[in-house]
């Protein structure tokens, strides 16, 4: 078959379809006999090469409950349509057929509802820019590898979640700041109310712990998080307070083979089911996006990246030293020309091995040559 393509299988490849009464969304049943008939006529190179192929897709959509033949969709040239590029800004809710509430419909409408046109934000909210695309429930295989795989994982032992204060008294988490992937709550007690405030931590809560103390300590990391905005508050009123630790709940960050943050979501719902009276978290932090997933990211894990982060952390260490110490800097150069040494040239006069009106020597006789004059071996220095 010269001079033509046609759709190309493994011996042992059958093509499998998801079924017509699965729990999907119903514009991907509708739509897939659709797709799957451009796809084959796009890489057919014309009907007869189709039909041909169609056969067995067609067999494969029959065992899958559908009743929808393939037909041949001829080429059409593409239009080169300089469309404009909006920045879109994607709902994506989980799709369940058990669910009778049309989730995608009254979401819009409250779209509509809350930014109308005369409001300010119309611009970035409005149906142009907000769109719904469902997001597809993990299958029941999906769900019954998960759940071998908690009851098969091995639990985290004590010792990895124990505590390794110097006293054991003053532990913040009471004996368990070393646990990770963990849910924090953070409790301000003052004479006259309780504030709350909802964290969470991948690594262990001692790191993270450090960082509160670092925004709660000094004023310039006043609005690091919403706690430290409340504790300066206090501060500069004078009252006084105590926080209290304690671990919420417990869930897996976010892998790249589960494509699902589960300590994100534990942390959204917890901070949706508290009290909003004495929370401190703010609302738009329920629409944050998960930042660790950005460690699977290849940018983020190559040797170089790594190599250049390490080399940037290096040079930031050594300008703090260089700072607090600018008397005792070792790379300090000693011996150059002063700035009224500059202004003037300089050319080697009883060199040995120098010949008369070379371009080398007319090249140094209009730039300065780094060294001591004074101490330099193999020039002796006259100003000209």
């Amino acid at each position: 078959m010269k001079h033509k393509y046609h759709a190309d299988r493994k011996p042992n490849d059958h093509p499998v379809y998801i079924h017509r009464n699965s729990n999907h969304p119903p514009n991907i049943i509708r739509s897939l006999p659709a797709s799957i008939s451009r796809r084959i006529s796009a890489i057919s190179h014309d009907e007869e090469i189709f039909k041909k192929a169609a056969p067995a897709y067609e067999e494969a959509l029959k065992s899958s409950n559908y009743t929808e033949g393939l037909s041949y969709i001829a080429h059409q040239p593409t239009k080169n349509n300089r469309n404009r590029r909006r920045n879109i800004i994607w709902f994506n809710p989980p799709f369940s057929s058990n669910v009778a509430t049309n989730i995608g419909g009254a979401f819009l409408k409250l779209i509509n509802k809350h930014f109308p046109k005369t409001s300010k934000l119309h611009k970035i909210f409005n149906r142009n820019t907000v769109k719904v695309s469902y997001s597809c429930m993990p299958n029941i295989a999906s769900i019954i590898k998960g759940h071998n795989k908690r009851i098969a994982a091995t639990h985290t032992s004590k010792e990895e979640e124990a505590c390794n204060c110097r006293k054991k008294d003053t532990c913040p988490l009471n004996g368990n700041c070393q646990a990770s992937n963990i849910i924090y709550k953070a409790e301000v007690k003052t004479t006259d109310n309780c504030k709350t405030y909802i964290g969470l931590t991948e690594p262990p809560f001692k790191l993270r712990y450090g960082n509160h103390k670092m925004s709660l300590n000094h004023e310039k990391h006043q609005n690091a998080t919403e706690l430290s905005k409340h504790i300066w508050q206090l501060k500069k009123n004078n009252q006084p307070f105590t926080i209290n630790w304690s671990i919420a709940s417990r869930a897996k960050a976010y892998s790249n083979e589960s494509k699902r943050c589960n300590l994100c979501l534990t942390e959204k719902l917890i901070i949706i089911n508290a009290d909003k009276r004495t929370l401190l978290n703010k609302r738009p932090e329920l629409i944050s996006k998960c930042r660790h997933e950005n460690k699977f990211y290849i940018n983020n894990s190559s040797p170089t990246t790594k190599h250049r982060q390490e080399n940037h952390t290096h040079l930031r260490s050594e300008h703090r030293r260089k700072a607090k110490n600018p008397n005792n800097r070792t790379d300090a150069k000693e011996n150059t020309p002063t700035a009224e040494h500059r202004t003037k040239s300089y050319k080697p006069t009883n060199r040995t091995d120098a010949k008369e009106n070379t371009p080398a020597e007319q090249y140094t006789n209009n730039r300065i040559i780094p060294g001591n004059p004074d101490e330099d071996p193999i020039y002796s220095w006259s100003i000209t």
